[in-house]
């Protein structure tokens, strides 16, 4: 049997999909999970827990399966493309998703009960980005020129923007040019270990 949390963090996500976070209301998401209204403050504390839980199921699935695709034997712009390919082939295939995060982080920082939640789900994502990065250095024996976590943020950042303006302007041929300069750029901090 499907678990009730589950049924209503979907039913949420359903609502949210096809009208934005703010028609997210428990009552939309139970009449669209067909539960009593009573059902959410049973399965919840409040919608603070419910948005946590959405953050926690994004964290971000695309990029940690872009990241096992890192091969020590090939370079660093390489291992970049098929890292940031990876990544971008899942935003195309669900636009709508990204939407819905970012509504929901600027949702969660306008309201002071939510507002710690994108800064926690930023901190543990920078913390995953950060050990792949390390493993992949270690690994190849490239050097970077910045620091690990310096270069994580430029990489959540950069792909957030590249992100952003695709869903504003849906040419696809913008963003493969931007996603191409912006891996070229960040490859150049990486070197091999016996050049630097």
């Amino acid at each position: 049997m499907v678990d009730r949390r589950e049924l209503l963090v979907s039913a949420a996500l359903q609502v949210m999909r096809r009208e934005g976070v703010a028609a997210a209301t428990t009552r939309a998401i139970c009449t669209q999970a067909d539960m009593p209204l009573g059902a959410f403050h049973y399965c919840f504390h409040s919608k603070a827990e419910l948005f946590r839980l959405i953050l926690d199921s994004d964290l971000q699935e695309s990029l940690e399966n872009a990241w096992s695709a890192l091969d020590p034997a090939l370079t660093a712009e390489e291992n970049l493309s098929a890292v940031v390919a990876t990544y971008w082939t899942a935003v195309q295939a669900d636009p709508q998703w990204c939407l819905v995060l970012s509504e929901l982080t600027a949702h969660c920082l306008r309201d002071p009960e939510l507002a710690a939640l994108p800064a926690r789900d930023y901190a543990r994502y920078h913390t995953q980005v950060i050990a792949q990065l390390e493993r992949f250095l270690a690994d190849s024996g490239f050097r970077c020129s910045v620091e690990a976590d310096t270069l994580a943020d430029i990489l959540i950042a950069g792909l957030a923007g590249i992100t952003s303006s695709w869903l504003a302007h849906r040419r696809d041929d913008i963003a493969r040019t931007s996603l191409d300069a912006f891996v070229e750029m960040v490859a150049a901090t990486i070197t091999p270990a016996a050049s630097s």
